[in-house]
């Protein structure tokens, strides 16, 4: 199966030219732009494993200092249960260190 995620950066105009340097595994889907601010979204490789997706999603929240809602995706479907997903991976992770 293939899952991959979706990330929002949003910059606002007084904070630019302030931006995230997006890493390889991310592409550009396109921009919104919006009164106060310019919200990128981007959309990673596919991945084989949730955990992958989840890892790297981690990574690109820690690295852009973003708080955003986990947008997960199996086979190019959104899964709802995106955020309690994230969040049990959370604590795994967290148990683990």
């Amino acid at each position: 199966m293939a899952y991959h995620f979706i990330f929002r950066e949003t910059i606002y105009y007084d904070e630019m030219p302030i931006r995230y340097e997006v890493p390889d595994y991310l592409m550009y889907e396109d921009a919104t732009h919006h009164r106060h601010c310019i919200e990128y979204k981007y959309i990673s490789r596919p991945y084989d494993t949730i955990e992958q997706a989840m890892r790297d999603y981690y990574e690109v929240l820690a690295e852009s200092g973003q708080s955003i809602t986990p947008e997960f995706y199996e086979n190019d479907a959104y899964m709802s249960d995106s955020t309690e997903l994230f969040n049990n991976y959370l604590r795994v992770r967290d148990a683990e260190e």
